[in-house]
């Protein structure tokens, strides 16, 4: 059950669930591009492209790039 739950997440996920909180922009350095799709073709991977991906909204953000154990000012004020 979880197996399949696993991989049905795997094919949803990038497709319809994280474009609806997130952007994803195609790759503008031309150069850079290229090199990636050469080493995903010389890996064996297909790809539909090389997207950059922005998080949209500051808590997008937080949660992305801010470790789990830290705190925000709202929480350490409450925890005073």
């Amino acid at each position: 059950m979880w197996i399949s739950f696993s991989l049905l997440m795997m094919w949803a996920y990038p497709a319809f669930i994280a474009p609806l909180f997130n952007k994803f922009t195609a790759l503008e350095d031309a150069a850079l591009a290229t090199r990636i799709q050469g080493l995903l073709t010389k890996c064996g991977f297909k790809s539909q492209g090389i997207f950059v991906w922005t998080a949209r909204g500051a808590r997008a953000r937080q949660c992305l790039f801010q470790p789990a154990w830290a705190t925000t000012n709202a929480s350490c004020s409450s925890i005073r």
